[in-house]
Protein backbone atom coordinates (compact mmCIF):
# COMPACT_ATOMS: atom_id res chain seq x y z
CA UNK A 1 0.00 0.00 0.00
CA UNK A 2 1.33 3.31 -1.01
CA UNK A 3 1.75 6.14 1.46
CA UNK A 4 2.60 9.44 1.70
CA UNK A 5 3.86 12.23 4.48
CA UNK A 6 1.94 15.50 4.68
CA UNK A 7 3.74 18.16 6.89
CA UNK A 8 1.97 21.13 8.02
CA UNK A 9 4.59 23.14 10.76
CA UNK A 10 2.89 25.98 12.97
CA UNK A 11 5.89 28.57 14.25
CA UNK A 12 5.98 31.60 16.05
CA UNK A 13 3.70 31.54 19.06
CA UNK A 14 5.93 33.68 21.55
CA UNK A 15 5.01 34.73 25.08
CA UNK A 16 7.44 38.11 24.85
CA UNK A 17 7.12 39.86 21.80
CA UNK A 18 11.05 41.37 22.59
CA UNK A 19 12.38 37.80 21.91
CA UNK A 20 13.30 36.87 18.31
CA UNK A 21 14.14 33.60 19.44
CA UNK A 22 11.13 32.03 18.25
CA UNK A 23 11.81 32.92 14.57
CA UNK A 24 15.29 31.29 14.79
CA UNK A 25 13.48 27.81 15.18
CA UNK A 26 12.11 25.53 12.14
CA UNK A 27 10.99 21.71 13.03
CA UNK A 28 8.92 18.85 11.92
CA UNK A 29 7.57 15.67 13.01
CA UNK A 30 7.86 12.81 10.89
CA UNK A 31 7.70 9.09 11.17
CA UNK A 32 10.94 7.19 10.87
CA UNK A 33 9.52 4.81 7.84
CA UNK A 34 5.73 4.71 6.19
CA UNK A 35 4.74 1.52 6.48
CA UNK A 36 4.84 -0.58 9.65
CA UNK A 37 3.57 -4.03 11.10
CA UNK A 38 0.39 -4.55 13.03
CA UNK A 39 1.84 -4.32 16.57
CA UNK A 40 5.73 -2.90 15.45
CA UNK A 41 6.39 0.14 17.76
CA UNK A 42 6.50 3.50 15.46
CA UNK A 43 8.64 6.16 16.03
CA UNK A 44 8.18 9.49 15.27
CA UNK A 45 11.40 11.96 15.04
CA UNK A 46 11.16 16.06 16.36
CA UNK A 47 13.67 17.39 14.31
CA UNK A 48 14.15 21.21 15.37
CA UNK A 49 16.53 23.56 13.00
CA UNK A 50 18.35 26.83 14.16
CA UNK A 51 17.81 28.97 11.23
CA UNK A 52 18.89 32.27 12.83
CA UNK A 53 22.38 33.76 13.94
CA UNK A 54 22.72 32.73 17.62
CA UNK A 55 22.25 30.43 19.71
CA UNK A 56 19.27 29.29 21.44
CA UNK A 57 18.08 27.00 24.24
CA UNK A 58 14.88 24.77 23.80
CA UNK A 59 13.39 22.46 26.55
CA UNK A 60 13.88 18.91 25.87
CA UNK A 61 12.06 16.98 28.69
CA UNK A 62 8.27 16.32 29.70
CA UNK A 63 7.42 13.86 26.48
CA UNK A 64 4.55 12.96 27.77
CA UNK A 65 3.07 16.44 28.52
CA UNK A 66 4.92 18.09 25.29
CA UNK A 67 4.28 15.43 22.80
CA UNK A 68 0.74 14.56 21.54
CA UNK A 69 -0.61 12.17 18.65
CA UNK A 70 -4.02 12.11 17.22
CA UNK A 71 -5.34 9.78 14.41
CA UNK A 72 -8.71 10.71 13.36
CA UNK A 73 -9.96 7.75 11.72
CA UNK A 74 -8.75 4.77 13.87
CA UNK A 75 -10.68 2.97 16.30
CA UNK A 76 -10.61 4.16 19.85
CA UNK A 77 -9.59 1.90 22.42
CA UNK A 78 -11.87 -0.25 25.11
CA UNK A 79 -12.84 1.56 28.15
CA UNK A 80 -11.33 -1.70 30.06
CA UNK A 81 -12.42 -1.96 33.70
CA UNK A 82 -11.46 0.19 36.07
CA UNK A 83 -11.20 -0.43 40.31
CA UNK A 84 -12.58 3.05 40.52
CA UNK A 85 -16.08 1.83 39.12
CA UNK A 86 -17.71 3.40 36.13
CA UNK A 87 -17.43 7.14 38.24
CA UNK A 88 -13.30 6.52 36.79
CA UNK A 89 -10.32 7.47 38.67
CA UNK A 90 -6.60 8.68 37.89
CA UNK A 91 -4.02 10.80 38.73
CA UNK A 92 -1.99 13.26 37.14
CA UNK A 93 1.69 13.92 36.94
CA UNK A 94 4.46 16.52 35.93
CA UNK A 95 8.12 16.70 35.46
CA UNK A 96 11.07 19.11 35.66
CA UNK A 97 12.39 20.39 32.17
CA UNK A 98 16.18 20.84 31.22
CA UNK A 99 17.47 22.62 28.31
CA UNK A 100 19.34 22.27 25.50
CA UNK A 101 21.71 24.18 23.17
CA UNK A 102 20.92 24.46 19.40
CA UNK A 103 23.84 26.49 17.53
CA UNK A 104 23.26 28.19 14.04
CA UNK A 105 22.93 26.28 11.12
CA UNK A 106 22.34 23.34 13.70
CA UNK A 107 19.65 20.44 14.31
CA UNK A 108 18.24 19.28 17.30
CA UNK A 109 16.57 15.74 16.43
CA UNK A 110 15.04 13.40 18.98
CA UNK A 111 12.94 10.25 18.48
CA UNK A 112 9.32 9.45 20.19
CA UNK A 113 6.97 6.60 20.58
CA UNK A 114 3.25 7.26 18.70
CA UNK A 115 1.40 6.98 21.69
CA UNK A 116 -2.63 8.11 22.36
CA UNK A 117 -5.76 7.73 22.74
CA UNK A 118 -6.26 5.34 20.10
CA UNK A 119 -5.96 1.47 18.48
CA UNK A 120 -4.01 0.27 15.91
CA UNK A 121 -4.79 -3.13 15.03
CA UNK A 122 -6.40 -3.39 11.75
CA UNK A 123 -4.50 -2.83 8.39
CA UNK A 124 -4.87 -0.02 6.27
CA UNK A 125 -3.59 3.56 5.99
CA UNK A 126 -4.17 6.20 8.81
CA UNK A 127 -3.60 10.32 9.23
CA UNK A 128 -1.75 11.10 11.91
CA UNK A 129 -1.64 14.82 13.68
CA UNK A 130 1.24 15.26 16.31
CA UNK A 131 1.92 18.18 18.11
CA UNK A 132 4.67 19.08 19.87
CA UNK A 133 5.36 22.39 22.33
CA UNK A 134 9.04 23.88 22.91
CA UNK A 135 10.09 26.63 25.05
CA UNK A 136 12.66 28.96 24.33
CA UNK A 137 15.05 29.94 27.62
CA UNK A 138 16.85 33.09 27.88
CA UNK A 139 19.93 30.58 28.60
CA UNK A 140 21.81 27.88 30.26
CA UNK A 141 21.04 29.32 33.78
CA UNK A 142 17.97 30.50 35.34
CA UNK A 143 15.47 28.59 32.27
CA UNK A 144 13.54 32.10 32.16
CA UNK A 145 11.20 31.32 29.43
CA UNK A 146 11.80 33.74 26.83
CA UNK A 147 9.28 32.32 23.95
CA UNK A 148 7.02 29.29 23.09
CA UNK A 149 6.07 27.99 20.26
CA UNK A 150 4.09 24.65 18.76
CA UNK A 151 5.02 22.75 15.62
CA UNK A 152 1.96 20.82 14.11
CA UNK A 153 2.99 18.62 11.42
CA UNK A 154 0.44 15.96 9.48
CA UNK A 155 1.49 12.15 8.53
CA UNK A 156 -0.33 9.43 7.11
CA UNK A 157 0.87 5.65 8.17
CA UNK A 158 0.27 2.30 6.88
CA UNK A 159 0.17 -0.82 8.91
CA UNK A 160 0.27 -4.41 7.55
CA UNK A 161 -0.34 -7.96 8.67
CA UNK A 162 2.91 -10.14 9.37
CA UNK A 163 4.29 -13.22 10.77
CA UNK A 164 5.76 -13.35 14.42
CA UNK A 165 9.13 -13.85 12.57
CA UNK A 166 8.69 -11.08 10.71
CA UNK A 167 8.01 -8.80 14.00
CA UNK A 168 10.26 -10.13 16.18
CA UNK A 169 12.83 -8.97 13.38
CA UNK A 170 11.95 -5.71 13.64
CA UNK A 171 11.67 -5.39 16.99
CA UNK A 172 15.72 -6.61 17.27
CA UNK A 173 17.10 -3.34 17.08
CA UNK A 174 15.02 -1.94 20.15
CA UNK A 175 16.57 -5.27 21.94
CA UNK A 176 19.64 -4.15 20.91
CA UNK A 177 18.80 -0.63 22.28
CA UNK A 178 17.72 -1.99 25.65
CA UNK A 179 21.62 -2.59 26.11
CA UNK A 180 22.38 1.03 25.23
CA UNK A 181 24.85 2.61 27.61
CA UNK A 182 22.93 5.76 26.89
CA UNK A 183 19.78 5.97 29.17
CA UNK A 184 17.53 7.80 26.91
CA UNK A 185 18.19 5.51 23.85
CA UNK A 186 17.75 2.80 26.51
CA UNK A 187 14.81 3.96 27.66
CA UNK A 188 13.02 4.61 24.62
CA UNK A 189 13.30 1.19 23.88
CA UNK A 190 12.04 0.05 27.16
CA UNK A 191 8.96 1.96 26.48
CA UNK A 192 8.67 0.31 23.34
CA UNK A 193 8.62 -2.88 24.86
CA UNK A 194 6.00 -2.18 26.97
CA UNK A 195 3.38 -0.75 25.06
CA UNK A 196 1.65 -2.83 22.83
CA UNK A 197 3.81 -6.34 23.87
CA UNK A 198 4.02 -9.49 21.90
CA UNK A 199 3.78 -12.75 23.95
CA UNK A 200 7.52 -13.61 22.54
CA UNK A 201 9.02 -11.17 24.43
CA UNK A 202 7.52 -12.20 28.16
CA UNK A 203 10.80 -13.26 29.00
CA UNK A 204 12.46 -10.06 28.53
CA UNK A 205 9.29 -8.34 30.28
CA UNK A 206 9.45 -10.64 33.26
CA UNK A 207 13.18 -9.90 33.42
CA UNK A 208 12.16 -5.69 33.45
CA UNK A 209 9.89 -6.62 36.35
CA UNK A 210 12.03 -8.33 38.40
CA UNK A 211 14.72 -5.22 38.38
CA UNK A 212 13.67 -2.66 41.06
CA UNK A 213 14.58 0.38 38.91
CA UNK A 214 11.73 -1.16 35.62
CA UNK A 215 9.57 -2.89 37.98
CA UNK A 216 6.95 0.12 37.98
CA UNK A 217 6.89 0.84 34.21
CA UNK A 218 6.56 -3.17 33.82
CA UNK A 219 3.51 -3.53 35.28
CA UNK A 220 0.96 -2.08 32.84
CA UNK A 221 2.76 -4.25 29.80
CA UNK A 222 2.42 -7.31 32.42
CA UNK A 223 -1.16 -6.39 32.09
CA UNK A 224 -1.36 -6.14 28.66
CA UNK A 225 0.61 -9.62 28.20
CA UNK A 226 -1.67 -11.72 30.06
CA UNK A 227 -0.10 -14.71 29.46
CA UNK A 228 0.03 -17.06 33.12
CA UNK A 229 3.44 -16.09 33.61
CA UNK A 230 2.65 -12.76 33.50
CA UNK A 231 0.03 -13.21 35.76
CA UNK A 232 1.90 -15.14 38.23
CA UNK A 233 4.42 -11.94 38.60
CA UNK A 234 2.08 -9.60 39.25
CA UNK A 235 0.63 -12.08 41.75
CA UNK A 236 4.05 -12.01 43.18
CA UNK A 237 4.27 -8.21 42.87
CA UNK A 238 0.73 -7.72 45.10
CA UNK A 239 2.04 -9.63 47.49
CA UNK A 240 4.70 -7.18 48.27
CA UNK A 241 1.88 -4.82 48.61
CA UNK A 242 3.05 -3.42 44.92
CA UNK A 243 -0.19 -1.06 44.71
CA UNK A 244 -0.06 -0.85 40.84
CA UNK A 245 0.49 -4.59 40.66
CA UNK A 246 -2.44 -5.19 42.65
CA UNK A 247 -4.73 -2.97 40.89
CA UNK A 248 -3.53 -4.15 37.13
CA UNK A 249 -3.92 -7.50 38.82
CA UNK A 250 -7.57 -7.09 40.22
CA UNK A 251 -8.48 -5.02 36.71
CA UNK A 252 -7.40 -8.54 34.70
CA UNK A 253 -10.92 -10.39 36.33
CA UNK A 254 -9.05 -13.57 37.51
CA UNK A 255 -11.20 -14.84 40.47
CA UNK A 256 -8.26 -17.36 41.05
CA UNK A 257 -6.79 -14.14 42.70
CA UNK A 258 -9.46 -13.29 45.01
CA UNK A 259 -7.94 -15.24 48.31
CA UNK A 260 -4.82 -12.85 47.45
CA UNK A 261 -6.56 -9.72 47.70
CA UNK A 262 -8.54 -10.47 50.65
CA UNK A 263 -5.14 -11.33 52.67
CA UNK A 264 -3.85 -8.06 51.53
CA UNK A 265 -6.88 -6.06 52.00
CA UNK A 266 -7.40 -8.11 55.60
CA UNK A 267 -3.41 -7.72 56.43
CA UNK A 268 -2.37 -4.62 54.71
CA UNK A 269 -1.92 -1.38 56.37
CA UNK A 270 -0.37 0.65 53.75
CA UNK A 271 -2.45 2.32 50.67
CA UNK A 272 -2.14 -0.94 48.95
CA UNK A 273 -4.57 -2.03 51.48
CA UNK A 274 -6.83 0.25 49.94
CA UNK A 275 -6.62 -0.69 46.38
CA UNK A 276 -6.54 -5.02 47.41
CA UNK A 277 -10.11 -3.73 48.74
CA UNK A 278 -11.43 -2.90 45.26
CA UNK A 279 -9.67 -5.52 43.73
CA UNK A 280 -11.49 -7.82 45.74
CA UNK A 281 -14.69 -6.34 45.28
CA UNK A 282 -14.46 -7.08 41.86
CA UNK A 283 -12.68 -10.80 42.11
CA UNK A 284 -14.76 -12.11 44.59
CA UNK A 285 -18.14 -10.59 44.42
CA UNK A 286 -20.18 -11.67 47.29
CA UNK A 287 -17.67 -13.37 49.20
CA UNK A 288 -15.86 -9.71 49.74
CA UNK A 289 -18.80 -8.22 51.33
CA UNK A 290 -18.73 -9.27 54.87
CA UNK A 291 -15.18 -7.66 55.12
CA UNK A 292 -15.91 -4.33 53.19
CA UNK A 293 -19.31 -4.27 55.12
CA UNK A 294 -17.60 -4.82 58.54
CA UNK A 295 -14.77 -1.97 57.30
CA UNK A 296 -17.39 0.72 57.32
CA UNK A 297 -17.54 0.50 61.14
CA UNK A 298 -14.45 1.89 61.31
CA UNK A 299 -13.79 5.71 62.45
CA UNK A 300 -11.18 6.25 59.45
CA UNK A 301 -13.39 8.36 57.03
CA UNK A 302 -10.46 7.41 54.74
CA UNK A 303 -11.69 3.14 55.15
CA UNK A 304 -14.96 4.20 55.17
CA UNK A 305 -14.53 5.67 51.68
CA UNK A 306 -12.78 3.26 50.26
CA UNK A 307 -15.13 0.16 51.35
CA UNK A 308 -17.81 2.25 49.26
CA UNK A 309 -15.97 2.28 46.50
CA UNK A 310 -15.35 -1.86 47.21
CA UNK A 311 -18.62 -2.81 47.23
CA UNK A 312 -19.41 -0.88 44.31
CA UNK A 313 -17.38 -3.09 42.41
CA UNK A 314 -18.71 -6.56 43.96
CA UNK A 315 -22.47 -6.90 41.10
CA UNK A 316 -24.31 -7.47 44.74
CA UNK A 317 -28.23 -6.57 45.06
CA UNK A 318 -27.37 -6.58 48.49
CA UNK A 319 -25.14 -3.94 49.22
CA UNK A 320 -27.47 -1.82 47.47
CA UNK A 321 -29.55 -0.97 50.76
CA UNK A 322 -26.13 -0.52 53.05
CA UNK A 323 -24.71 1.81 49.94
CA UNK A 324 -27.61 4.22 50.51
CA UNK A 325 -27.40 4.47 54.31
CA UNK A 326 -23.94 5.87 53.46
CA UNK A 327 -24.88 8.74 51.60
CA UNK A 328 -26.09 10.30 54.90
CA UNK A 329 -22.41 9.75 56.26
CA UNK A 330 -21.07 12.39 58.19
CA UNK A 331 -18.32 12.69 56.10
CA UNK A 332 -18.90 13.80 52.25
CA UNK A 333 -16.03 11.80 50.14
CA UNK A 334 -17.63 8.76 51.66
CA UNK A 335 -21.22 10.12 50.48
CA UNK A 336 -19.38 10.65 47.41
CA UNK A 337 -18.54 7.22 47.43
CA UNK A 338 -21.20 5.96 47.61
CA UNK A 339 -23.15 7.91 45.19
CA UNK A 340 -20.95 6.74 42.47
CA UNK A 341 -21.14 3.34 43.65
CA UNK A 342 -24.36 3.10 43.68
CA UNK A 343 -24.11 4.40 39.67
CA UNK A 344 -21.85 1.78 39.08
CA UNK A 345 -23.88 -1.03 40.30
CA UNK A 346 -27.65 0.44 38.85
CA UNK A 347 -26.34 3.07 35.84
CA UNK A 348 -29.13 5.11 37.48
CA UNK A 349 -27.94 8.64 38.12
CA UNK A 350 -29.55 10.25 40.52
CA UNK A 351 -30.03 14.14 41.43
CA UNK A 352 -27.21 14.85 44.03
CA UNK A 353 -28.44 17.88 45.72
CA UNK A 354 -25.49 20.29 47.19
CA UNK A 355 -25.65 20.29 50.91
CA UNK A 356 -28.59 18.18 51.13
CA UNK A 357 -27.68 14.80 51.95
CA UNK A 358 -31.33 13.57 53.27
CA UNK A 359 -32.75 14.58 50.33
CA UNK A 360 -30.34 12.46 47.87
CA UNK A 361 -30.98 9.73 50.16
CA UNK A 362 -34.17 9.95 49.79
CA UNK A 363 -34.25 9.80 46.76
CA UNK A 364 -32.60 6.70 46.17
CA UNK A 365 -34.27 4.86 49.36
CA UNK A 366 -37.62 5.99 47.56
CA UNK A 367 -36.76 4.03 43.85
CA UNK A 368 -35.05 1.11 45.49
CA UNK A 369 -38.19 0.69 47.39
CA UNK A 370 -40.11 0.32 44.59
CA UNK A 371 -37.39 -0.68 41.72
CA UNK A 372 -34.86 -2.60 43.88
CA UNK A 373 -36.53 -5.89 43.14
CA UNK A 374 -36.46 -6.23 39.43
CA UNK A 375 -33.57 -3.46 38.77
CA UNK A 376 -30.13 -4.93 36.86
CA UNK A 377 -27.44 -4.81 39.15
CA UNK A 378 -24.28 -4.47 37.04
CA UNK A 379 -20.58 -5.23 36.81
CA UNK A 380 -17.95 -2.66 36.42
CA UNK A 381 -16.94 -3.98 33.23
CA UNK A 382 -20.50 -3.17 31.91
CA UNK A 383 -20.20 0.79 32.53
CA UNK A 384 -22.46 2.91 30.30
CA UNK A 385 -23.58 6.19 29.86
CA UNK A 386 -26.85 7.04 30.73
CA UNK A 387 -28.94 9.56 31.42
CA UNK A 388 -29.91 11.14 34.99
CA UNK A 389 -33.23 9.99 36.14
Amino acid sequence: MKSSALLVLIFGVTTVPRSGCAEQIRGQLYPEKQTYLLGEPVFVVLDLANAGSQPVWISVSCTWLDTRFEAPTAPKPHRGVSLFGCAGGGIAGSCGSSAREVLPGEHYKRRYLLDGFFRLDSPGAYPFRAWHKIDIYAGKTGYQIVASQEVVSEFELSFIEGSEKELASVYAPVLRDLKSLDPEIRGLARAAVLQNPPPFLEDVILALADDPQTTPSSVPALQRLATPQAKAKLAELSAAENPDAISALGEMGDPAYCSLMLNIARESRDYSRFIAMRAAGYLCGEVAVPLLTGLLGEADASSRFEAAYALGNSHSRDVVPVLISLLLDADPNVRRAAHDSLATLTHRHSKSYDGAARRTHDDWANWWASKGATATIYRIDECEESEPR
